[in-house]
């Protein structure tokens, strides 16, 4: 139907005409009465506006209210983008509430109606309203269930649509206000109402719910209860506005015919097998609705109930005395976040923190993984090269010096061998006493200094015997030589004292090359004091470093597995026979020990001491002789100098004789 706005106003469709429609299908109402609302009165009402000048002539402004959803839907499908943008609220204002519809006649039930109200404020050429269904437990509800008329006639499901046209845009006074209120609702449905404009192409979403009618509705409830109505059952109409880019307005509509002082919304949002208590907000009169802004996206449950003391809105399953409060709940969901500007600089700053602080840890984890991967490459390339075999090349024949302890039979003669060793298996000259200070007319301690001088390697020998020797202690000479360890170790400390300072302030020193320590597989490292051990010297265990000290000794490169074909047998021999010596006598550390003996306590009776005859003095042949047996300095040429007595007393004989007469005589 055509008309003409006298005045910019109320534009409804009249009510007057409703029921003698309803009376017209009668038959299908009583087949199944939910379908009669199919269809509205076509019939417009224009109200005049008061305080308003001026008024429109039938032929200024045209307007048509289209009632056929198809003819609606295709014209709303020329704007594709309808839907893209939420309109703003100085564009439009949409107000819902419920309508009770009360029988004319004995054969109708009370219904509610749905009644859509839209403020507009802007210049448009087109208002539409769109009802879609999103869940309905009530089968009778045929927006939801019933499809097979609409995909009959239409070949094509297409939820309920209405239009308003206007054909002189440029003459419309603002605002106008649009209502309609022809849609039908069920008790626990849940519908989503769209409310567009053309050319904004803007569109407001709300979602609507209510209880059961005879909650909602007094009139309904003693239509169906009569006396047995009770006012306390009551339960609102719940609007849920998803228009705002920041959140969503909560709204209820408040009851006409009794006052509620205050109600309560309980959020709670729902995952995929329980819900979450988000928040609860209590509303005071005359307030019907607050905004939730910061709303991230997510699904959602809102409960709105008057809160009473003998009622509650969660019972516990055995508790039988509990009473559920009269309640609306509403679903809603929101596709993405809805943040203020305010919220989103600060969660853009705290997502840019976060971002930021999980960037740092991903360089410290990635530069602890380098580093891991590095230790772990280095590990690997030094394992790599201790396996490459490396033939040692006897190119030099070094000088050694061994210095060692005689800490018994066995031990020494292991050391000979070792030395033995070192001479055929590492082309050296090796200078130990056992060898060298048998030689008749050699000072040990003038020897000691000419090899300490002279041999290139000083190698020492530590064992249990030089660990007792550098604690103070003696051991007893078996030997026509002295131990000449105790001279050694002191000449070395100085030596390494010197190289030590030569180094300077440096944080690691570099190992002696002259010097190395060593000790036999039977006697631990421990035997080295910790303060001879402290110096940059190489200690290896023989014979299982054995290659390293030959490698060593020939300035070869130590960071690969050299190969030696050092024949260690006889040098395993000795050791063995070293060990052997060792279980068999326990004790043979201390029985080595000189014992102290204290000199004023021994006093000799000289009139005990045996008596012989007085021996001449020997001749200085005889010197010479016993010099060279004992290993003693021989005597000087001159015996003179020694002695004090001539050898020629006939060179100092004097003038004359005692016995001669005096010349004064």
């Amino acid at each position: 139907m055509r008309g003409v706005i006298e005045e910019v106003g109320w534009i409804l469709p009249s009510i007057s005409c409703l029921f003698p429609h309803l009376l017209i299908n009668l038959m299908i109402l009583y087949a199944n009465w939910s379908l009669i609302f199919a269809s509205c009165p076509n019939d417009v009402e224009i109200f005049k506006r008061v305080g308003m000048e001026g008024e429109y002539s039938r032929e200024q402004l045209n307007y048509s209210l289209e009632h056929d959803t198809m003819v609606c839907d295709d014209l709303q499908l020329r704007y594709p983008n309808i839907y893209s943008a939420p309109c703003e609220d100085a564009d439009l204002d949409v107000t819902i509430s419920s309508i009770p519809v009360l029988p004319n006649g004995t054969n109708i039930l009370p219904y509610v109606n749905l009644n859509i109200s839209a403020l507009v404020h802007t210049r448009c050429s087109h208002v539409f309203f769109r009802l879609q269904c999103l869940e309905a437990p009530d089968h009778d509800d045929q927006y939801c269930h019933n499809h097979e008329a609409q995909i009959h006639k239409w070949g094509r499901m297409i939820w309920p649509c209405r239009v308003l046209s206007v054909s002189k845009m440029a003459s419309l006074r603002l605002p106008f206000r649009f209502g309609y209120h022809c849609f039908r609702l069920f008790g626990h449905s849940h519908y989503l109402i769209n409310v567009s404009l053309v050319p904004s192409l803007c569109t407001s979403s709300l979602v609507v719910t209510i209880p059961l009618e005879t909650q909602l509705h007094s009139s309904i409830a003693q239509f169906y209860g009569g006396d047995l109505f009770n006012p306390t059952d009551w339960s609102p109409l719940v609007i849920v506005d998803l228009t705002p880019t920041d959140g969503v307005w909560l709204r209820y509509e408040r009851p006409s015919d009794h006052r509620v002082k205050q109600m309560t919304f309980a959020i709670y949002e729902r995952l995929d097998t329980s819900s979450r208590f988000v928040f609860t907000e209590i509303l005071d009169a005359p307030n019907s609705g607050f905004k939730w802004t910061n709303v991230p996206a997510g699904n959602y449950s809102a409960f709105v109930y008057v809160n009473r003391h003998d009622c509650s809105l969660l019972c516990d399953d055995g508790n039988n005395g509990c009473i559920i409060c009269p309640h609306t709940m509403v679903k809603f969901s929101i596709v993405k976040d809805k943040y203020t500007t305010a919220w989103r600089n600060l969660r853009s700053v705290a997502n840019f923190a976060r971002v930021l602080a999980l960037a740092l840890l991903g360089v410290l984890l990635l530069v602890a993984l380098l580093m891991l991967a590095a230790l772990i490459y280095v590990r690997i390339s030094r394992s790599r090269c201790r396996h490459i075999e490396r033939d040692i090349i006897l190119t030099q024949r070094p000088s050694i010096l061994l210095v060692y302890t005689d800490d018994c039979m066995a031990h020494t003669s292991c050391i000979l061998v070792f030395a033995k060793f070192l001479e055929d298996f590492a082309n050296a000259i090796v200078h130990v006493d056992q060898l060298e200070l048998n030689t008749a007319g050699v000072i040990p301690t003038r020897w000691l200094v000419d090899m300490f001088a002279k041999s290139k390697f000083v190698i020492v020998v530590f064992s249990e015997g030089s660990q007792v020797v550098l604690e103070g202690k003696t051991l007893q000479c078996v030997r026509h030589f002295p131990d000449l360890f105790d001279t050694a170790i002191n000449h070395i400390i100085s030596e390494l004292n010197r190289y030590t300072a030569s180094q300077g302030a440096a944080t690691s020193l570099m190992t002696s090359t002259r010097f190395i320590f060593l000790h036999m597989c039977y006697s631990p490292s421990s035997v080295i004091p910790p303060n001879i051990a402290a110096f940059p010297v190489r200690i290896l265990s023989i014979p299982e470093q054995v290659g390293e000290l030959i490698a060593r000794l020939h300035e070869q490169p130590i960071g690969s597995q050299v190969v030696h074909q050092a024949d260690t047998t006889q040098l395993e021999s000795a050791i063995e026979e070293v060990l052997a010596f060792r279980r068999s006598n326990p004790s043979w550390l201390e029985s080595r020990i000189a014992q102290n003996t204290d000199k004023e306590a021994v006093r000799t009776d000289i009139s005990s001491l045996p008596l012989s005859e007085p021996q001449s003095f020997p001749s200085f042949d005889e010197q010479i002789r016993l010099a060279r047996d004992f290993n003693i300095e021989p005597p000087d040429v001159e015996p003179s100098l020694e002695s004090g007595i001539g050898v020629d007393e006939s060179r100092f004989a004097l003038i004359g004789s005692p016995d001669d007469e005096s010349d004064s005589n």
